[in-house]
């Protein structure tokens, strides 16, 4: 028949998309005639989509008026935000989405603003770098490569293994799997990796470290450009525009730099999705942080348990885990644990037997399909054992229940926290492969640090709310008055401010570029740029008045 060639080449389909409603329809013709006639299906591959219905279960109607509408919903979040809402819904997984409007916007409150945030944060402090260094920043793979810092190391790592996952996702057309992990990243980038380098990445390790960061940083958001492209067209172009203007290739009319690589191309739509560079995985650092950011979350779910604020410092932490690799971690990232959890000390051990009890559930989902009605049976079994036997199962990974051998991906073993309940909080992950208990314990040095932590915030929102940048300097000055006169009062707030400076004052200082002093220090022809009372009890059970002036009258 005419053109033959041409259908050989082209058929079957590398792939098909349809809705749901169609299988009946379009998929089953299609799947009839092509086997009639050419014994094998159309299509490679076949991608369905669920359906869309109205927030109350109804199909949408214009009669019923019970959708809103999708131009406002556009103009209020974007075309971005609406279609990030869609493609990450159970519709990509031909299920059924209940639309609802306040999902679009908690896409633009936790994934898009977040992105743009540290977006925003890389560019004031390249501005802070450029005032300092004197110097344009110009951005250099090789800088980037030869950083050893252990979070530049696994964000790296980590956005190359983003990268292999979507190519290998995508080639195999499991569509939703991608924009689950491509949102997950952000959360990594933002609430992790800028958290964790956020002063370094401002300076206060050094110009030299600073430019590291920063070169990692830009990176990480170059990499996040071109590979959200086709999730977030627009927001991932704003970035490109603004990222690819310090590139190197900028403006670049070289002919050995091709048109569509980064920087020079015009549109982040012109471009490749970026290929996994092979030397830059590193999966033990990428486990080292999965261990690290689960027991972060475990130390402060037993904070929440107890009601302790997380700007509370905690006097130790104890963290049981069922292997030697998870320890390894935790102590290779100590400084990061410790900061994060807002804690003193730590101590690690895989003594589970000494500091737990031991318990067993079975994995009722893929057990009772495999065992039927004798589920119940082995179920009562698991629940009978003894500490010894779970032990022994621990050892083996396997153990013989009423004739079935079973394995730990059949019996979930979990540790319970056996110590001072009234003293120690704990929380153990939902495998039981690791516990965090914290000490509850508040004595007055952990006030004295709160105090500290609490000046400093205080400051740090003064600063910001009077619209100073960075590198702005100024010098600090404070008051303690008691609300009833109380002049002793006072003086004892002054006493306990002094003495957690002595304490702190390492820390105040480097935060602060300085340690505040009594406003009677404050020259009489200081200028004043800001002030502002508190009434803060984790500071003094007095008013608390703050004054920033301008460095320049010194």
């Amino acid at each position: 028949f005419e053109n033959q060639d041409r259908f050989t080449n082209g058929f079957p389909a590398d792939f098909i998309a349809e809705g749901l409603d169609q299988t009946r329809g379009w998929f089953y013709t299609l799947m009839v005639i092509s086997t009639c006639l050419f014994d094998k299906p159309a299509f490679k591959n076949l991608i369905v989509n669920g359906l869309v219905l109205a927030s109350d279960g109804k199909k949408m109607s214009k009669r019923l008026k019970n959708y809103p509408d999708p131009q406002e919903v556009v103009d209020s979040c974007g075309a971005d935000a609406l279609r990030l809402y869609l493609i990450n819904s159970p519709v990509v997984r031909a299920d059924v989405l209940k639309f609802n409007e306040e999902g679009v916007n908690e896409v633009v409150r936790g994934v898009l603003l977040p992105w743009f945030n540290s977006f925003r944060f890389f560019t004031q402090c390249v501005d802070r770098w450029e005032a300092v260094a004197g110097t344009k920043f110009v951005p250099d793979v090789e800088v980037s490569k030869s950083s050893t810092n252990d979070v530049d190391v696994w964000i790296l790592a980590a956005s190359v293994g983003l990268v292999e996952f979507v190519h290998q996702e995508m080639k195999a057309y499991r569509l939703y799997t991608v924009v689950p992990r491509l949102v997950d990243f952000i959360d990594q980038l933002t609430k992790w990796y800028v958290r964790l380098n956020r002063f370094r990445i401002k300076g206060e390790s050094g110009q030299e470290d600073a430019l590291l960061g920063l070169n990692v940083l830009y990176e990480v958001l170059c990499t996040m450009s071109q590979i959200m492209a086709p999730v977030t067209p627009f927001f991932s172009e704003y970035l490109y525009q603004h990222l690819r203007k310090i590139h190197p290739n900028y403006g670049s009319t070289d002919a050995a730099v091709a048109v569509d690589c980064f920087g020079r191309s015009d549109s982040v739509h012109y471009l490749m999705l970026p290929v996994p560079d092979e030397s830059r995985f590193n999966r033990r650092a990428e486990a080292r942080f999965r261990t690290l950011q689960q027991a972060v979350t475990l130390a402060r779910v037993a904070r929440e348990r107890r009601h302790i604020r997380n700007n509370l410092p905690l006097i130790s932490v104890t963290v049981v885990a069922a292997n030697e690799e998870d320890v390894e971690a935790l102590q290779y990232l100590k400084s990061y644990f410790l900061s994060e959890i807002n804690a003193w000390d730590v101590q690690l051990s895989t003594e589970w037997e000494r500091m737990c009890l031991l318990k067993v559930q079975p994995n009722w989902k893929d057990l009772g399909k495999r065992l039927g009605k004798q589920m119940k049976n082995v179920a009562n079994a698991i629940n009978a054992f003894t500490t010894a036997e779970i032990v022994e199962f621990m050892n083996t990974g396997t153990v013989t229940v009423c004739g079935f051998t079973l394995t730990k991906e059949d019996i979930v073993v979990k540790r319970e926290f056996n110590g001072d309940t009234k003293r120690y909080e704990a929380a153990a992950s939902d495998d039981g492969s690791l516990m965090v208990a914290i000490d509850t314990t508040c004595d007055d040095a952990v006030f004295s640090e709160l105090r500290a932590r609490s000046i400093v915030a205080a400051v740090q929102k003064l600063r910001k709310s009077s619209g100073l940048v960075v590198s702005d300097q100024v010098d600090i000055y404070y008051e303690i008055t008691d609300k009833k006169g109380d002049e002793a009062a006072a003086a004892a707030a002054y006493e306990q401010v002094e003495e957690c400076f002595k304490t702190h004052g390492e820390v105040v200082d480097k935060r602060l570029k300085g340690t505040p002093l009594r406003v009677t220090n404050k020259p009489a022809d200081a200028k004043v740029i800001a002030t502002e009372t508190l009434e803060d009890q984790d500071i003094c059970k007095g008013m608390f008045k703050l004054w920033l002036t301008s460095s320049e009258a010194r």
